[in-house]
């Protein structure tokens, strides 16, 4: 890994007045907040999905197609065949991994 990269990660712990101390090491409940803080483009995945929006249009019709026992390679090959999205497969996966409404769950 490259040392600007590694500097880019640690600045913030740097600036907030982190150093290193073996005797009261941080546990990842006590970074967790921190790098949702400090670096949100890593911890929210919606910041780097470019495709969910498309997704997103069509999330009452993924849900209800799920719920009716379509598979999602289905559900990817009608969206993108009768509604023109242009999202891969995976990234469908990933969307209705991410999206409770999908699963039948609310919200």
């Amino acid at each position: 890994m490259d040392r600007k990269t590694i500097l880019r990660y640690v600045e913030p712990a740097i600036a907030a007045g982190f150093v290193p101390d073996a005797t009261s090491p941080m546990t990842e409940a006590d970074w967790a907040p921190l790098v949702r803080e400090w670096f949100p483009h890593l911890t929210d995945t919606r910041l780097r999905q470019v495709t969910w929006p498309a997704f997103d249009k069509h999330r009452e019709y993924i849900a209800q197609v799920l719920r009716a026992g379509a598979t999602k390679a289905t559900i990817h090959q009608r969206l993108r065949d009768e509604h023109g999205v242009t999202g891969s497969v995976a990234s469908l996966k990933r969307y209705v991994a991410a999206q409770a409404v999908c699963r039948g769950e609310p919200g």
